[in-house]
């Protein structure tokens, strides 16, 4: 490796700008019939964290609830098929981001799908948002891709079997690492976002099975080697 160029390290760690956290599942008709009742739980159960406060605003159709926030920033949806809490806005944030993941697993995983009995639930998600600003890797990626428009996108997507698919008979469990990379013109900043995924086949029926905390601790070891070691690896010129 070239010792002149850049490495990305602590860099993606302390320019986190933003998470969100999913889980997709089966539509059943206690969650399609209920959204309103759900909403209303997420938002007014005691010592919510995701209460009117920080979600003043509602946007409502037939097949989802959305939870905004006034700035626009923030927001979670309530549909038949997924949950989904992203927040953006969150630079320098890590103990932020603790509660968050905490308050996901109480009100969302422990509340209302125990309340309401969710079942075949097929992908966990953690979509991490950070934002480099950096004219030398921003120049380093342009010479990568070898286009001449400096406002790139690019998408990546690897998967791998988790242990359990290699333990267990009919289970085909696997792991989802996404990456994206987006240069916008005039601006020396690289977008990065690192969607990491557990899907799982065949779906889950008991929600304690998502095992949440062991993803929590396997996402962020992933974005702490893996992912740096892959960008190195990439955008580093050797």
């Amino acid at each position: 490796m070239n010792t002149n160029s850049p490495t990305i390290a602590g860099d993606l760690a302390s320019n986190l700008t933003g998470i969100a956290i999913g889980v997709r599942f089966s539509p059943t008709f206690a969650v399609a019939d209920n959204l309103g009742k759900i909403a209303d739980k997420i938002l007014y159960e005691k010592d919510s964290y995701f209460n009117p406060d920080l979600f003043p605003y509602l946007d409502s159709d037939f097949h989802a609830k959305c939870l905004k926030s006034s700035d626009g920033l923030k927001y979670l949806i309530i549909s038949t098929t997924d949950m989904i809490v992203e927040m953006n806005g969150l630079r320098n944030s890590a103990l932020k981001c603790l509660d968050i993941e905490n308050a996901f697993e109480k009100q969302i995983i422990n509340g209302v799908f125990k309340t309401y009995e969710v079942r075949e639930i097929r992908r966990i998600g953690y979509l991490s948002k950070f934002c480099l600003e950096n004219k030398t890797l921003a120049e380093l990626f342009l010479k990568k891709t070898g286009v001449s428009s400096n406002n790139i996108s690019l998408r990546f997507q690897k998967n791998h079997p988790l242990p359990i698919s290699m333990q267990k008979k009919e289970v085909d469990d696997y792991c989802s690492n996404i990456y994206t990379i987006i240069k916008k013109p005039d601006s020396n900043e690289l977008l990065i976002r690192s969607d990491y995924q557990v899907n799982f086949k065949p779906p889950l029926d008991d929600v304690d099975d998502i095992r949440y905390r062991v993803f929590l601790n396997e996402q962020k070891k992933f974005n702490s080697s893996l992912l740096i070691d892959w960008l190195n690896e990439y955008l580093v010129e050797k």
